[in-house]
């Protein structure tokens, strides 16, 4: 959900006033962090490691926020750190394990009725299942309900290939929920 039903971020206050730079990082971080934790939620697919990179966001925020010119870019700024942290953790940890297309059409195959029910579970479930760059385009675009725009800069990819990607994630998300035949 956006954040156009909060009030306005309280001015940035001056490097120099540690006391108000502590209030006003919290403010800041307390008015993003469930959005970013489903988001990394949505990436990660556990608990832990979603908290773990949050709070990682949340410490490079405390670390750079004076480099972000305007606040209207604070929320771009946390999400792209975020993505970015995710895909450090990534490589670190090397958990993720990314499905062609063609393997995951062999599984659609083997679903039965009950699994391709379209609650939030089997949706966040299908969302695991989905590679990385298509995972994330979802996530951002209809759990974060960013702009292509965003999600661009976000990302550090074209919005066309925004668009392309979400479309291939829709079409790919459709036939895993369609009824078994």
């Amino acid at each position: 959900m956006p954040d156009t039903d909060q009030p306005p971020l309280p001015p940035r206050p001056s490097p120099q006033d540690e006391v108000a730079v502590q209030a006003w990082l919290d403010e800041v971080i307390l008015r993003h962090y469930r959005q970013l934790y489903c988001y990394s939620l949505s990436l990660t697919g556990h608990e832990a490691d979603a908290a773990d990179i949050t709070q990682q966001t949340a410490v490079k925020f405390a670390q750079h926020w004076s480099s972000i010119r305007e606040d209207g870019a604070i929320r771009s700024w946390l999400y792209t750190t975020l993505y970015r942290e995710f895909l450090l953790f990534r490589r670190r940890t090397r958990k993720t394990v990314e499905f062609e297309e063609s393997h995951l059409s062999v599984e659609l195959h083997q679903a039965s009725p009950q699994e391709l029910n379209a609650d939030g579970s089997t949706a966040m479930e299908l969302l695991e299942r989905m590679d990385e760059p298509h995972r994330s385009v979802l996530s951002l675009f209809y759990i974060e309900d960013l702009s292509y725009r965003e999600i661009a800069e976000i990302l550090d990819i074209p919005t066309g290939t925004v668009m392309s990607r979400l479309s291939r994630a829709k079409d790919t998300l459709r036939t895993l929920l369609a009824p078994a035949l």
